[in-house]
């Protein structure tokens, strides 16, 4: 058995420096929406997700996560006029944007995918011809929220 030995106590002047980062405890919020742009009933549909971001603080990054809901199946998806640092991703009925850039506070983006072809229409137009699009030329623009659900992330 070992002897008990009294702990020693050793002054030490030296000092410790370094960064420590601090959460500011502001998380940035943003909603998103999804917008019907253009039909053309011979070929493919235009559409647009949006994203609002609050008025609280700004961020670097922005995932937006667009799932298609309505009949039928997603077949192709072009995109156009991302912002920069936009990436796009599609896989299935989804559409995924990433942007790896500073944003402000109340700023507000359009992430395009243009040129989508459907395996089904959402009302019923003739096909005979051309399929692609979702709904008949000059109809349905606007709103799409019955077709897509949106998820946006910021950070």
């Amino acid at each position: 058995m070992r002897d008990f030995v009294k702990p020693l106590i050793i002054e030490n002047n030296e000092m410790f420096e370094g960064v420590y980062a601090l959460d500011s405890g502001i998380v940035p919020r943003a909603h998103a929406w999804v917008t019907w742009d253009n039909h053309n009933s011979g070929s493919h549909s235009d559409l647009s997700a949006w994203v609002q971001i609050d008025n609280t603080t700004g961020g670097s990054y922005i995932k937006v996560t667009v799932t298609f809901v309505g009949r039928g199946d997603i077949i192709r998806v072009g995109g156009s006029g991302l912002p920069a640092e936009t990436t796009m991703t599609v896989t299935g009925n989804s559409i995924v944007f990433i942007r790896t850039a500073t944003f402000n506070p109340n700023e507000k983006f359009q992430f395009n995918f243009n040129n989508v072809e459907f395996s089904a229409t959402g009302d019923d137009h003739d096909t005979s011809e051309h399929k692609g699009s979702y709904y008949e030329t000059n109809t349905h623009i606007g709103d799409a929220s019955g077709d897509f659900i949106v998820d946006v992330q910021v950070a």
